[in-house]
C-alpha cells in the first residue's frame, strides 16, 4: 500500500502580499509557509496529514524559532497573543503528528524483523 504524502499546492489571490511564517484567518485558519522552491503556500490545520516529514519539520522549525523570537527577545512581541495561541497549536499538532509517523515506523520494522534502515543491523 502507497500513501500519497505530497503538499498541496493552495494558493490565493493576495497570498505574494503575507510574510512567510504568518497566520492567515481569511476562509479558515491557515499558516503561510515557503516550500522548496520558496514559493509561499498555506497549511491549514486539518490538512496536517497531507504532508512529508521533511516539510512538516522545516514548518516546525521555523514555528519553534518565531515562538522563540516573540518570547524571549528583548524586542516588543512580534506576535499578538491569538498568534502565539495558533502557533502553539500548529507547533503541538506537528509535534504529534511526527512522533506518530516516527513510532508507525518503528512498529513497521519490529513486526516486519526488517531495520529501518538499511545501513541498520539486526541484534
Amino acid at each position: 500500500m502507497k500513501v500519497n504524502l505530497t503538499a498541496p499546492t493552495l494558493t490565493f489571490p493576495g497570498i505574494e502580499e503575507h510574510a512567510p511564517y504568518t497566520i492567515l484567518d481569511e476562509l479558515q485558519m491557515g499558516l503561510i509557509y515557503l516550500n522548496s522552491k520558496d514559493e509561499k503556500r498555506v497549511m491549514y490545520l486539518e490538512e496536517i496529514v497531507m504532508f512529508c516529514d521533511a516539510t512538516l519539520e522545516k514548518v516546525l522549525n521555523e514555528v519553534k524559532f518565531r515562538m522563540f523570537e516573540s518570547k524571549f527577545l528583548k524586542k516588543p512581541p512580534l506576535l499578538g497573543k491569538l498568534d502565539q495561541d495558533i502557533m502553539k497549536a500548529y507547533e503541538r499538532e506537528i509535534s504529534k503528528r511526527l512522533s506518530h509517523r516516527q513510532q508507525m515506523r518503528r512498529w513497521e520494522s519490529f513486526v516486519n524483523g526488517r531495520p529501518i534502515l538499511p545501513t541498520m543491523k539486526r541484534l
